[in-house]
């Protein structure tokens, strides 16, 4: 929820685009977000992509942390400590998810995402 716990932000960026832009305090607990699932009627889904665009100079001690949630299957906790920054700081990590977790094919259960995301001190490295 905006402007309570650790979300400060959350808007889009282009009301033609989806993509938005989420900004969390640096704290340890989660942030969550859980997105719709999406409308798969007649087409074939070859996989899934996860990118963040971060700026961490905020907090240069944190890495940035993130958990995938696939339906129902939660995946294990990833931490981000490649920093790839362009020249205004900001960082892209990405995921590719190419075959569920639980394997098999996408369906409407296994395409539903919850992404957890979370500072980790960087003495936990």
């Amino acid at each position: 929820t905006k402007n309570q716990d650790i979300v400060t932000a959350l808007n889009t960026l282009d009301p033609n685009n989806d993509m938005g832009v989420l900004a969390i305090k640096p704290v340890e607990q989660a942030a969550s977000v859980t997105f719709n699932a999406p409308d798969i009627a007649g087409k074939s889904i070859y996989g899934a992509a996860l990118n963040i665009v971060y700026k961490d100079s905020i907090a240069p001690n944190n890495r940035l942390s993130y958990q995938i949630t696939e339906g129902t299957t939660q995946l294990p906790a990833e931490t981000i400590t490649e920093r790839n920054a362009d020249i205004a700081g900001y960082t892209t990590h990405t995921r590719l998810l190419t075959t569920p977790a639980t394997g098999g094919d996408w369906n409407a259960e296994n395409l539903r995402f919850k992404l957890d995301m979370f500072n980790r001190n960087t003495d936990a490295e």
